[in-house]
């Protein structure tokens, strides 16, 4: 079914990788599909920001990320799964989409990033890669922070009932018919 994977990660932030890694490779073993490793090396924004690096900067984040990548790769994916390196420059969402065009990917794996108040249940790239990739996309998100979340939620709960339970009325006991307090 999928012929070209493209997973794009942030090797500066595990959970971005730790379990979109063994998804994306289970997919590429399973449907015998080439995996492309993707980092995104983001732009300065502002050229008055560029100005204070020295000349060739960017270049040689570009060529050190591509090193790192490949080091990546060379540790954490299989020998069996087919892999190539992708380091791409810009807004972080743009050159994922574009790199996923180019090379023709049926499916994008990411993870959801590092979320913040405004963007907590996708990171602001994961959700713009969803919402604009003309293929599939699996957003994976890490094991352990959605059990984590599902202990507080069921915690949560718990303590709901406690004090539903605390603030309902009690009832008196009633005493049995024969005891002395009763015949009174």
């Amino acid at each position: 079914m999928y012929r070209d994977i493209l997973l794009a990660i942030d090797l500066a932030y595990e959970n971005s990788w730790a379990a979109a890694l063994p998804a994306a490779v289970d997919n590429a073993r399973e449907h015998g599909a080439t995996l492309h490793l993707m980092m995104v090396v983001p732009e300065f924004g502002m050229s008055i920001v560029g100005s204070f690096f020295p000349e060739g900067y960017e270049q040689q984040a570009i060529d050190k990320t591509r090193e790192r990548l490949q080091a990546f790769a060379d540790e954490h994916v299989p020998e069996d799964v087919e892999v190539e390196v992708h380091v791409g420059h810009g807004r972080p969402y743009e050159v994922i989409l574009a790199d996923a065009k180019r090379i023709g990917a049926d499916l994008i794996v990411i993870g959801p990033h590092q979320p913040g108040t405004e963007d907590y249940f996708l990171g602001s790239t994961a959700s713009r890669v969803v919402r604009f990739a003309k293929c599939s996309v699996l957003v994976v998100r890490d094991a352990h922070r959605r059990r984590g979340r599902l202990v507080g939620r069921r915690r949560r709960a718990r303590r709901c009932a406690r004090l539903a339970a605390a603030r309902r009325p009690r009832r008196m006991p009633t005493l049995p018919a024969r005891h002395p307090a009763a015949q009174r």
